[in-house]
């Protein structure tokens, strides 16, 4: 069962849809999950960047993202490392592996606003 109700989907268009399978308890406040992967997939990483979802989450910061922007931009970084460490070492990852960040909430937030996600994040301004 899934926990929270809505994953943002960038499949050509970009929105919110409902979570196969969801629960359907609402929890307690708003709630936003990065998973560093989908549910079949592994979330990949190597001994000199440790896990690729982090280290891509780091390189956004200081960026001017809305959330959908920031999907974007660690799905291609994310896709980048794990390229980069199977031409590497292709003891880490099968050449088919793949890796697909996701992002999970409890409510359907602004895909669009960079200042609704740096709120979100606890920042209280975001410079335009």
């Amino acid at each position: 069962m899934a926990a929270l109700r809505f994953v943002l989907q960038v499949n050509g268009d970009i929105e919110w849809q409902e979570v196969e399978g969801w629960s359907g308890n609402e929890p307690c406040a708003p709630t936003v999950h990065f998973s560093a992967a989908k549910t079949d997939e592994i979330a990949w990483g190597d001994r000199t960047h440790g896990s690729f979802m982090t280290k891509a989450l780091a390189t956004s910061a200081g960026k001017t993202l809305s959330l959908s922007e920031l999907l974007i931009y660690v799905r291609y970084k994310v896709n980048e490392y794990l390229e980069e460490a199977k031409r590497r070492d292709p003891h880490i990852a099968r050449e088919s592996a793949t890796q697909t960040p996701q992002i999970y909430s409890s409510i359907r937030l602004p895909l669009d606003d960079p200042r609704e996600l740096a709120t979100l994040m606890g920042f209280s301004s975001v410079n335009n």
